[in-house]
């Protein structure tokens, strides 16, 4: 009975986490949906995946061969197997080498496949020139170069008469488990004895194991780190320049700390602190009185104060993230994901950096067009790291699929529990859960599914991230950073600014700048962090924005209006919001922004909105 329940579950779940800050200026948000047989997919066990332009996903699994699943669709439409041609039903990898053609690399040698249509053009095999048919990876940068496989006896130019390189050329192993070109033509080789790099014809060891003998570290995945978009790297330059312009426009913000104390006989004395940045600019719409960041055990007499500019403080965090940006040295030019660990490495010609970014056994990387980074473990955890290798806050695939399952049991029918983004599920196969027994079903979970490490990871011209797992299913999530605070403190600071300024209502409502937009509105993920986000600066608005809300990712706005936006906010947002901006913006951020008229001579300041519909823009 287990192991036919094994194939009868599935998760569709949204999961919002806020990094810790007293703003709540970012959200990391994970949107997901599952493919499995409780949704009637064909195949569990998921080995590897890759999306055309259009976004149509090809699921390589160890049974089934290939599963296409449209772009935007629900259901798959389409098996590519042994009964058309394939040259084995077990798939090891996949990579697209032109705009229409699928590289398969199988069990059972190399097979093109016309994406367009579904069908192979063509098998080969040891026969060939492969010298083995378990094709295990391949790696191709562009048109130009050259497609390499990996196999178990070795590595193969594929285009230059299927030449063959193993431990006699200099790889660490004949067992190739992972490749990746990078844009100078550097081939990148995991095998299960390390990893090394080919530039030109010459192989150079990478030292993983930081002067350790004796061990073999077997290269589960390798990426190469793909280049930043230099349209939008030069938009954030740009923003940073306007946020720094803002800051300069804020009005003195002069605080004293405490550089030099005396204890009182036989007191402790104190380490110098820092005072706590005011909330609010001082001296514009506020009164501060400056305070010490933590009382001392016992009283102590300060001797000498110094005075510090919060403002410049702020600028000078400004231009370090826009220093990080310009700074191409913090990029690696490789990560590696290997039974020790998580490495990032960095080639300076023949000379490596290798820097280790977190112990443990971890099995698949993605990389998105921001580049950030996601990387798994083998407890089914996902962990991300931002463009300059900062961690951002992981999620547990594992317990996600648990509580589904028991939301499952909990409730009276699919839908209830599934929510309204979910695939439908088979009613018989969830009647068959809930059959189970809550008790019983933990149990089955903790020893059938909490065991299963995630295989691949890839992401699809949309930006969502793809998770196969082996036997496990395929997940289909929408990472994004949702930033709702910052325009919105902004908007708040700034009218309490000019209504303390002397002059009429009308007067006061003159100065008050209105912060309209031309960018078209766009069309976003209906995201429960962004609804929530939305309904809550309502909230914190003393009037209700009249023409609803733009929400779009910071690169979705014209020019004019980024680089007006990010002067606004620099000027009259919260310090916290802006450096949280800031360190996000080379991500690509959602950013909510009301759209407001100034008040009117008489309007009530605590009028909310009554209409929800002006939540969603339309």
């Amino acid at each position: 009975m287990m192991k036919i329940l094994l194939r009868y579950w599935g998760i569709a779940l949204l999961l919002a986490f806020v990094p810790g800050h007293g703003f709540g200026c970012v959200t990391q948000v994970f949107f997901q949906s599952y493919f499995g047989a409780v949704n009637g997919f064909p195949s569990l066990d998921i080995t590897a995946l890759a999306s055309d332009k259009k976004g149509t996903m090809f699921i390589g699994t160890k049974d089934r061969g290939v599963i296409v699943i449209p772009a935007g669709a629900r259901q798959w439409s389409a098996i590519i197997d042994e009964s058309k041609s394939l040259g084995y039903n077990a798939i090891h990898a996949m990579l697209f080498i032109n705009d229409g053609t699928l590289a398969i690399g199988t069990a059972g040698g190399l097979n093109y496949l016309d994406a367009q249509s579904d069908s192979l053009k063509g098998n080969f095999s040891a026969e060939d020139g492969l010298k083995d048919n378990a094709v295990l990876s391949l790696a191709k940068y562009d048109a130009n170069s050259p497609l390499w496989a990996g196999t178990t006896l070795g590595l193969v130019n594929k285009d230059d008469g299927c030449k063959r390189y193993t431990v006699t050329e200099g790889l660490l192993s004949d067992h190739v488990q992972s490749l990746a070109m990078d844009g100078e033509g550097n081939l990148w080789i995991g095998t299960s004895k390390g990893l090394v790099c080919m530039t030109g014809t010459s192989i150079h060891p990478v030292d993983l194991s930081n002067g350790a003998k004796g061990v073999d570290q077997w290269v589960n995945a390798v990426v190469a780190m793909p280049a930043s978009s230099k349209i939008y790297r030069d938009k954030i330059l740009k923003t940073y320049d306007m946020l720094i312009d803002g800051v300069s426009k804020r009005p003195p913000c002069i605080v004293r700390i405490p550089v030099k104390t005396k204890p009182i006989p036989g007191a402790k004395a104190p380490e110098p602190q820092k005072v706590e940045e005011p909330t609010t600019p001082p001296g514009r719409w506020a009164n501060h009185e400056p305070q010490r960041g933590g009382a001392p055990a016992e009283p102590v007499e300060v001797l000498e104060w110094k005075e510090v500019d919060l403002n410049a403080e702020l600028k000078e965090s400004l231009l370090a993230e826009k220093e990080k940006v310009l700074d191409d040295k913090l990029i690696p030019s490789a990560l590696a994901a290997t039974n020790s660990g998580f490495y990032a490495i960095r080639r300076d010609g023949d000379s490596f950096d290798v820097t280790q970014l977190a112990q443990g056994w971890f099995t698949a990387i993605a990389v998105d067009a921001c580049r950030k980074v996601f990387f798994a473990d083998n407890g089914q955890n996902v962990r991300s790291l931002g463009p300059d290798l900062r961690p951002i806050p992981e999620f547990d695939v594992g317990t996600m699929i648990e509580d589904y399952l028991l939301n499952l049991v909990r409730t009276d029918t699919a839908g209830n529990a599934s929510g309204a983004l979910a695939i439908p599920l088979i009613p018989e196969q969830l009647q068959t859960l809930k059959n189970m027994g809550e008790e019983q079903l933990k149990e089955w979970i903790k020893t059938k599914i909490r065991s299963k490490n995630i295989s691949c990871m890839t992401f699809d011209p949309s930006g969502n991230l793809w998770i196969g797992l082996q036997e496990g299913g395929l997940f289909q999530i929408n990472p994004a950073i949702v930033n709702e605070d910052a325009v919105t403190h902004a908007i708040i600071n700034q009218e309490k600014a000019h209504s303390n300024a002397p002059g009429t209502e009308s007067e006061q409502a003159s100065k008050t700048f209105v912060l309209t937009l031309t960018t078209p509105k766009v069309t976003y993920p209906p995201l429960e962090p962004i609804i929530d986000g939305l309904k809550e600066i309502e909230r914190k608005l003393e009037r209700a924005p009249e023409k609803g809300f733009w929400v779009g990712r910071w690169s979705q706005l014209e020019d004019e209006d980024c680089f007006k936006t990010a002067l606004f906010v620099g000027e009259f947002s919260e310090m916290q919001c802006i450096r949280q901006l800031a360190r996000f913006l080379p991500m690509d951020p959602f950013v909510l922004i009301p759209l407001v008229d100034p008040p009117k001579p008489g309007e009530a300041k605590n009028k909310k909105a009554s209409d929800s519909s002006r939540i969603h823009g339309q």
